[in-house]
């Protein structure tokens, strides 16, 4: 690398000062500082105990004896300063005329060690005697081959005397000294010439790097944590602002004062994360600076260090390697989810906060609400679908095999406050089943043996019906339109009950089925008895996928029963027998078990999604279970 492309702004400038290099000064973290700039902050931060913090990364540094005059040179930064300033100085024959002139440098001497201008070298290669020296143009200097020759002529002095040349560098003492040193005073020390101690340094500190690159990746793992951790904070917050402006409105002025309150309560929580993740952010930002610039130095070190100044600063180096590799890395605490609980009640103004909800930190597949719909036992009733309005009302389908004339529709508010019941006792049969929520917040429900499908309001009105054979199951699409699983195909009608399209469902003779509409229409229909779910194109009739096999592995069900969609696409269905719910990608791939036995389902009969994105449940013992679920 040629010294043109050393950072020079950073690597050769004084983070204190600003400006180039003066006497550098080294301290143990391995930063450096003009040697005036370290001594007004040691001037400052001096203490009892003769230690200063660095200006930089606030390691402990103790002042030597001798004071200030004796903290390590920087020799690497000294003399690359000196290299870069030569190829910049002025020309030095025509600074010695009298008068002296002023004239930028062009070349340089090798052999003389000068600047000349273009007059002055020639003038410089006419004489005999410099006839034959070696002249390079400056902007070429920076090449690595020309400047290496220039930094091999910078003389090390012995340390003993500071006068005689040294050629070996005490491993021990960690000295540069001459030969007659290594008899006199370093006998028995571990001497090297000094490349040869210097290609061992470098060997040194390329492992040392390794092992910072090892931490160093660590950190940004770490770094890259809690940058995420902070951005999905965020994204909560502004989506539960969005959630409490909605409850807001629907209040009106009772609501403001507790809105106020509640957004309080979400940028406490936020700052609190703030104030615990902030920290860590720039704590693991000043570390990751730490490695950045340890590895810069050692680099520039291993490849622009002459051979005195590689065994001058190694071992500085390698202990401050060992304590960047040996440093304890902060711990990222677990960061918790907030989540708004909120029921509804008619009497706000008495209830306000409860109606509101509250901020708080939600756990994944927590059970928000559970309460048991009164079922008799003679003869037994089971409970068997679930739908859930935009206003969060949830409507529960009641079943019972030996007395179809006690079959219902059971409305609660999301508080599980009796609302309203639904009934037909004009049905011959009445077996009065299935619930449905049309595009006007009606109910669709069915009943086979009358081959009818009835829509009602929430309130229990009968508004009107219209002919389906044998109904099984219902449903709605995106367009209104009523999606009818009958025994022996599929019938999709329109608003006003006219059959718009039927489709051949091959899995016929089921006593039960469900139907379900996903987000990009395909109608999905469950067959307990067959163990799978078909997804059929709602136009040609063609099969897209199955899932399911009887089992209780990945991807296999035993007598699969409601199902829901969500937003993505994905697929939610109540598995009946294994006690668990699966998810399904839009395709009908299996992704994971969203809930099972160990979350507290028993005999899941069928699934509903509420307007805020929770999970209601019924199962067939009479429990009504609504859960978080935070993925």
């Amino acid at each position: 690398m040629a010294l043109s492309k050393i950072p020079e702004e950073d690597f050769l400038t004084c983070i204190i000062c600003e400006e180039r290099y003066e006497e550098p000064k080294i301290l143990l973290c391995v930063h450096s500082f003009c040697k005036r700039c370290l001594e007004g902050h040691v001037k400052v931060k001096l203490d009892r105990n003769r230690r200063f913090p660095c200006p930089i990364c606030r390691r402990q540094c103790e002042l030597p004896e001798k004071g200030k005059e004796d903290l390590d040179k920087s020799r690497l930064l000294d003399n690359l300063a000196e290299v870069v300033t030569k190829t910049q100085d002025k020309c030095e024959t025509c600074a010695l005329k009298e008068p002296p002139v002023d004239a930028g440098a062009t070349k340089r001497c090798l052999k003389c060690d000068d600047n000349m201008c273009d007059v002055c070298s020639a003038e410089h290669r006419r004489h005999g005697a410099s006839r034959d020296h070696q002249l390079i143009p400056l902007k070429e200097l920076n090449d690595e081959a020309y400047a290496s020759e220039f930094r091999s002529r910078q003389q090390i002095l012995c340390n003993h005397d500071n006068k005689t040349p040294a050629e070996v560098f005490c491993c021990a003492c960690e000295k540069f000294i001459c030969g007659t040193c290594v008899s006199l005073k370093h006998k028995d020390h571990d001497c090297e010439y000094i490349p040869s101690a210097a290609k061992g340094g470098r060997d040194r500190l390329v492992n040392e790097q390794k092992e910072i690159e090892r931490k160093e990746t660590k950190v940004a793992s770490l770094l890259s944590d809690v940058k995420e951790r902070k951005e999905d904070f965020h994204c909560q917050s502004e989506k539960l602002g969005k959630a409490i402006e909605k409850r807001e409105v629907e209040l009106i002025k009772l609501v403001q004062v507790h809105a106020d309150r509640m957004r309080k309560e979400v940028n406490e929580a936020t700052s609190q994360m703030k104030e615990v993740l902030d920290p860590l952010e720039k704590e693991l930002e000043l570390i990751q600076g730490y490695f950045v610039g340890f590895k810069e130095f050692t680099n520039a070190l291993i490849i622009h260090g002459s051979d005195p100044e590689v065994l001058h600063t190694m071992a500085n180096c390698l202990r401050r390697g060992k304590e960047l590799t040996e440093m304890k890395l902060p711990i990222i605490p677990n960061t918790k989810k907030l989540t708004l609980d909120a029921k509804h009640v008619n009497n706000m103004s008495t209830v306000l906060r409860e109606c509101m909800g509250e901020v708080r930190y939600a756990r994944d597949k927590e059970l928000l609400l559970s309460f048991c719909v009164d079922l008799t036992n003679d003869p037994p009733e089971t409970l068997s679908h679930v739908a859930v309005d935009a206003e969060g009302r949830v409507y529960v389908g009641v079943w019972s095999e030996k007395d179809t004339m006690r079959n219902k529709i059971i409305v609660y508010d999301v508080g599980s406050r009796l609302m309203a019941t639904i009934t037909n006792p004009m049905l011959k049969k009445d077996f009065f089943a299935g619930i449905a929520l049309d595009q006007d917040g009606n109910v669709v429900t069915r009943s086979e043996s009358d081959n009818l499908v009835m829509i009602y309001s929430r309130e229990g009105k009968l508004l009107f019906g219209f002919h389906s054979p044998q109904p099984l199951a219902v449903s709605v699409n995106s367009k209104g339109q009523y999606v009818i699983a009958g025994k022996e195909a599929i019938h999709i009608h329109d608003k006003d009950g006219q059959v718009a399209h039927s489709l051949p469902d091959p899995l016929q003779g089921d006593i039960i089925k469900y139907v379900a509409v996903s987000v990009t229409g395909d109608i999905l229909v469950s067959h307990p008895g067959a163990d799978k779910v078909l997804a059929y194109n709602p136009v040609s009739g063609v099969l897209k996928f199955t899932y399911g096999a009887k089992g209780r592995g990945d991807g296999q069900v035993n007598e699969p029963r409601g199902m829901c969609c969500l937003a993505n696409g994905d697929i939610i269905l109540a598995d009946f027998r294994n006690d668990r719910l699966h998810l399904l990608s839009p395709d009908g791939v299996f992704k994971k078990f969203l809930l099972t036995k160990e979350d507290g389902l028993k005999f899941p009969q069928d699934v509903a999604l509420t307007p805020d994105g929770k999970v209601v449940v019924v199962e067939t013992g009479g429990a009504v279970k609504c859960f978080a679920l935070l993925d």
